[in-house]
């Protein structure tokens, strides 16, 4: 292929660098040139460039720990609930006479700050629960400073799976994949339960 060609598959500018595509499990090379574009595994080249799933922005959230105010965290029945304290401190809401596990907290916070997906699994889902995002699965909301009532929900499958756990916003279709460690990382308890 070309350079000329790629504007019809909409890519910015050629440059001198190597990109790998992973689609479907079949693994991809291409080196890119200010001349051509050679790909040196894969069929359906033109196929994938079609999929927006594929070079869709993994970026999901944009929250930070200064703009949230509180967080509750609702799995397998239970609900914790965390507010921000004037001093910058995180109080438990609820359970009563509870108190708030701090690293827990903190990791929560790292982990959402600018959330990123592994991958997106599809962008116009209709049955949410197909993906284990049901009434068991995971909520994760956060109050927002700001306009009163504003609030994000991620929602997120049981930790079943090996490598990923599926997850969206609530309120959008795409569901999307979070690396294990992180769906670990936002939903570990944050409180200790009496």
């Amino acid at each position: 292929m070309r350079a000329a060609d790629l504007a019809s598959y909409q890519f910015g500018p050629v440059t001198g660098r190597t990109v790998a595509v992973l689609h479907d499990e079949a693994a991809a090379l291409y080196g890119i040139r200010a001349v051509d574009v050679a790909p040196i595994l894969r069929e359906g080249f033109e196929r994938d460039l079609a999929d927006p799933v594929v070079y869709m922005d993994r970026h999901i959230l944009d929250l930070t720990p200064a703009v949230i105010r509180r967080i509750t965290l609702t799995r397998g029945g239970r609900e914790e609930t965390l507010v921000k304290g004037p001093d910058g401190n995180w109080i438990v809401d609820s359970p009563p006479d509870s108190k708030a596990l701090d690293t827990a907290v903190v990791d929560m916070l790292g982990a959402i700050t600018g959330l990123e997906a592994e991958r997106i699994e599809s962008l116009a889902v209709t049955n949410a629960a197909a993906f284990g995002l049901d009434d068991s699965a995971t909520r994760l909301t956060f109050g927002l400073t700001g306009t009163s009532g504003i609030q994000k929900t991620l929602i997120i499958a049981n930790l079943d799976g090996a490598h990923g756990v599926h997850a969206m916003v609530q309120g959008q279709d795409t569901v999307f994949v979070l690396r294990k460690q992180t769906a670990e990382q936002l939903t570990r308890g944050l409180v200790k339960w009496q």
